[in-house]
């Protein structure tokens, strides 16, 4: 589970959750991706993919794309044996300490 957000010009906060919290029926390799404005109604996607690998690739694209619009990492949770390139980079965006940016009570576990 990878939970990003971003602030607004209204103080207003984004967030972007990606989960496989609830498997599929049809696929092995699913994800859900929930977006919200603070507390208001959110928008759901389900992706399906065909092989782990083209999911991977798509988790790394969407997260790389979220980055660039100016989210950041707020929780971040992975089994054990989650892929590399997706670890490495949500860690290029995990709160730190020293970064100027209240982390908000986020927990970044690897």
């Amino acid at each position: 589970m990878i939970t990003l957000f971003r602030p607004c010009a209204d103080g207003s906060l984004r967030y972007y959750t990606l989960h496989d919290r609830q498997s599929m029926l049809f696929t092995r390799f699913a994800f859900t991706a929930v977006a919200a404005k603070g507390e208001s109604s959110s928008r759901e996607r389900l992706y399906t993919f065909d092989a782990a690998d083209a999911m991977d690739a798509a988790l790394v694209a969407i997260i790389r794309r979220k980055f660039r619009g100016g989210y950041r990492v707020l929780y971040a949770f992975m089994r054990p044996g989650a892929r590399d390139a997706v670890l490495k980079l949500i860690h290029q965006k995990s709160p730190r300490e020293d970064d100027g940016i209240a982390p908000l009570g986020a927990a970044v576990n690897f």
